[in-house]
């Protein structure tokens, strides 16, 4: 419990003392999570009770949604082929915006953004190591 309140307290600080970088802010909303997941597996653990394991699941779900492209950016190799594909996009479900990007290697991603105009395009997003990834729903 110690260590889970020494994150949680991170997680807090990080909020409220760097407000203006993002990136900040949801590194320290990951930290309170990982308090609260192990919170409730160490609780979980300690009452010999499957239900705090479960709900540490579902917060470690893979997110995965669908979303509809508002902006993008594609960056070029030396050779002028597609190298990376970069979205905003907005979920349907929340009405959230994300960012996300092509799947490195994805030639026929990087193939339809080339292609044609993907916006207002519907896309899958998944959550990965790091950054969010999409590819187009067909």
């Amino acid at each position: 419990l110690v260590v889970s309140s020494i994150l949680f307290v991170m997680g807090m600080l990080g909020i409220f003392l760097n407000r203006k970088n993002i990136i900040i802010i949801l590194m320290a909303i990951e930290l309170i999570l990982l308090a609260v997941n192990l919170n409730f597996v160490a609780f979980s653990a300690f009452l010999g009770d499957m239900t705090g394991q479960i709900f540490a699941m579902f917060i470690l779900t893979v997110a995965a949604g669908e979303a509809a492209i508002e902006s993008y950016t594609l960056s070029f190799d030396r050779g002028g082929a597609p190298k990376i594909a970069t979205v905003a996009a907005t979920l349907m479900h929340s009405g959230a915006r994300c960012l996300a990007r092509s799947v490195d290697g994805d030639q026929k991603t990087l193939r339809q953004v080339v292609a044609s105009d993907p916006l207002d395009r519907h896309i899958s997003i998944e959550t990965g190591e790091g950054f969010n990834t999409f590819a187009f729903r067909d």
